[in-house]
């Protein structure tokens, strides 16, 4: 039995209200010619519009019954709700929008740039429990441009109900003509489909493939048990923005422990813990703790991890590189598998109203990288100037290197798998990182810093061609109630000789960030680039991040990864920009010399 959400409920009504009068506003500044948007990427702000939508406006509801119904998919304006397990593993309709599609390939199409001879031949694992049309799409994007040529081969682990539609679908992509001359001998696309289900044994069925990247979009585990739970409202901070916040928030899962989804947003919002508190009760027919009754009543989703974790032990054995697309599987659960895998790239409020976590891991390669390293390191001081180790000394310095790359900049460590010459950048970003440490120390009594790399936010430039540095030091810094920013921007290089575009590179992402983060400019995007920031910070490696003056127990009680108070302060641009700086440091390897420090007139040192 389905339930279905009209527009014309007073959520719906809410949530289409803010999108007009937002909307209404850009088109009175566009008109009058006073719209202002970050001039170094003005179409990120049109694309977030393009992909709004009211879904699980509100997300939970009360059925006929009083049973408890989840809002499962959009129809227009209106929303179909659902019991929790009402999903048909058979069914072949998208659960995964265009946008995440779109993000996926983009994921596969950077992993054929760092193994550019893969255009020859990619193969690919994607196990699916829904959704027969997410490999053909997936195949379409990355098959376009650049790569329209490349060889895929490709293994589907699905439901048998699915293979119909799957293969209906592969063979309406386009090909071209193997008949004519100088084409390729072999079919552009190989597809091989195994068979699966709950009780299927994925290890048996995976044993004999091996593939470059495998992917797995929203994998239905169907193990999550539900909970009431009941919280006072003093406990609540921050303000719920209907068109940026997700109305759903996840928590929990370190050391591979259950995740816990609240369906209700992070930040305070007295509609929705208002109909959350009659939804639950009107189930249960009287508050969780009858001593509170004043309190708001919530419910929960627990997601034993545990029992999808064999899954994804699985896989990274069989694949270079795996893409989880999931909406309530984040960093830690993948970092808590014995192998512990390296997160390459997190990503979140991806998709559609931002509903999908993005994550892509890879459980090879670090002795590989290494050993690159230490050949790369014996080859710079094998020259007459050069400083000779021994080889002991060389290898755990590159072992060192390695971890530290991997915790400011983990794309870039997988990515030495690839194109040898990304083993000089690695070393020279690590050159540049300590310069930066050395040159602008932190001292904070009460506040966070956060190392950002850029490369994994290429979208924010422009894309992968898009000129950027390579890191961004973020620091908040809370002093007798005000809240100062400091960032700094860094660019490292290992070259023979010296090379100017880094310069270039820094003032870019310079000028990026005076444009978002300069108070007084009145930009129409500023509070979406800050949310965007504020997401990229709380998606680092934690060792990436340091936290000044506020305990564990803090961030866990407000159930966010960086303190309250610094983030709302940001969030709301209650804050004053108190240095932007750029660091840009060149190693030539092949001189001899000093350290020498040249300060611009834009402020590089």
């Amino acid at each position: 039995i389905r339930d279905s959400m009209l527009p014309s409920h007073p959520f719906k009504l809410r949530w289409l209200a803010r999108y007009l009068h937002h909307t209404e506003d850009l088109a009175l500044q566009a008109i009058t010619g006073t719209l202002l948007l970050n001039e170094c990427n003005p179409e990120h702000y049109f694309n977030w519009l393009d992909s709004l939508s009211s879904h699980q406006q509100p997300p939970l509801a009360s059925g006929a019954q009083g049973n408890y119904i989840f809002a499962d998919s959009e129809n227009g304006w209106s929303e179909s709700f659902g019991p929790l397990h009402h999903a048909d593993l058979q069914s072949s309709s998208t659960t995964v929008d265009q946008l995440s599609i779109t993000e996926i390939s983009s994921q596969i199409t950077t992993y054929l740039h760092a193994h550019p001879y893969k255009g020859d031949g990619l193969s690919l694992l994607i196990i699916l429990s829904q959704s027969a049309s997410i490999p053909a799409e997936i195949v379409r994007k990355i098959r376009h441009g650049e790569w329209k040529n490349v060889s895929i081969a490709l293994h589907i682990i699905a439901p048998k109900g699915l293979w119909e539609s799957i293969t209906e679908q592969i063979e309406k992509l386009p090909t071209h003509d193997r008949m004519n001359v100088g084409s390729q001998l072999f079919p552009p696309m190989q597809l091989r489909l195994y068979d699966f289900n709950p009780d299927s044994n994925l290890e048996a069925i995976i044993n004999d493939i091996q593939c470059d990247i495998a992917v797995i979009p929203q994998f239905r585990h169907n193990k999550e048990t539900i909970q009431a739970n009941t919280e006072n409202l003093d406990n609540r901070s921050g303000k719920y923005d209907p068109l940026i916040d997700r109305p759903v928030s996840v928590y929990g899962g370190t050391h591979g422990g259950d995740i816990t989804v609240s369906m209700r947003p992070k930040s305070s919002d007295a509609e929705l813990d208002a109909w959350s508190t009659l939804v639950v009760r009107r189930e249960r027919k009287r508050p969780v703790s009858a001593q509170e009754p004043e309190n708001t009543d919530f419910l929960e989703l627990v997601i034993a991890f545990s029992d999808t974790a064999r899954l994804f032990e699985i896989v990274h054995k069989h694949a270079h590189w795996v893409i989880t697309l999931e909406r309530y599987i984040r960093r830690e659960q993948i970092e808590s598998l014995d192998s512990r895998p390296d997160i390459l790239t997190v990503k979140e409020n991806i998709g559609s109203s931002g509903l999908y976590t993005l994550i892509v891991s890879s459980n090879v390669g670090r002795r590989f990288i290494i050993d690159r390293l230490e050949r790369k390191l014996i080859n710079i001081t094998a020259g007459p100037n050069g400083l000779r180790h021994s080889e002991g000394i060389n290898r755990e310095l590159s072992s060192r290197i390695y971890e530290e790359t991997r915790k400011i900049s983990p794309r870039l460590a997988l990515q030495a798998m690839g194109i040898s010459r990304v083993t000089e950048e690695i070393l020279g970003l690590v050159v540049a990182e300590h310069i930066a440490k050395s040159r602008f120390p932190i001292q904070l009594e009460n506040g966070a810093a956060i190392w950002i790399s850029l490369d994994e936010h290429q979208d924010w430039f422009g894309g992968i061609t898009g000129t950027r540095a390579d890191l961004a030091r973020i620091v908040f810094d809370s002093t007798n109630g005000e809240l100062n920013v400091d960032v700094l921007i860094v660019e490292g290089k290992l070259r023979k000789a010296y090379d100017p575009h880094g310069v270039e590179q820094v003032e870019t992402a310079l000028s990026f960030f005076k444009n978002i983060l300069a108070t007084g400019h009145g930009l129409k995007d500023s509070r979406l680039w800050r949310e965007n920031l504020l997401l990229a910070m709380e998606s680092v490696n934690p060792e990436a991040s340091d936290v000044f003056g506020y305990s564990e127990s803090d961030l866990h009680v407000q159930r966010h990864r960086l303190p309250a108070e610094l983030r709302e302060g940001f969030r709301e641009g209650e804050f004053k920009l108190r240095s932007l700086q750029g660091l840009y440091s060149i190693c030539l390897y092949d001189q001899d010399g000093d350290l020498m420090i040249e300060t611009k007139d834009t402020g590089l040192l």
